[in-house]
């Protein structure tokens, strides 16, 4: 995952609307290395822009419920799914990652 807005395709339509992509975190980055624990991400940053939500994981949460936390501020579905496709990419690049793990266990 790099820079969520870009895979959402969300920010073109934020700016469109007159909210920066700051508003909702979409400028947010993360990477193939972080994607089963996206919280060592953000370990420099306290909350989200706006809804407030901690960026520090919680209890055991796994990485599809940390992005289910993050990303369901209804604030910030402003523009169609963006928050449920964020969640969708994710799972998405998960796969990826173990199906090509799965092939040179293989």
């Amino acid at each position: 995952l790099y820079g969520l807005n870009n895979l959402t395709f969300i920010s073109a339509a934020l700016i469109e609307q007159g909210v920066g992509t700051s508003f909702c975190c979409y400028e947010d980055t993360y990477t193939f290395e972080n994607v089963r624990e996206p919280w060592k991400a953000n370990e420099n940053k306290t909350s989200m822009c706006l809804s407030g939500l901690s960026y520090e994981r919680q209890n055991n949460e796994t990485a599809k419920e940390y992005f289910g936390r993050l990303y369901s501020w209804s604030g910030c579905d402003i523009v169609g799914d963006a928050n449920s496709n964020i969640l969708t990419i994710w799972e998405g690049l998960a796969e990826l990652l173990d199906a090509g793990e799965n092939m040179l266990r293989d």
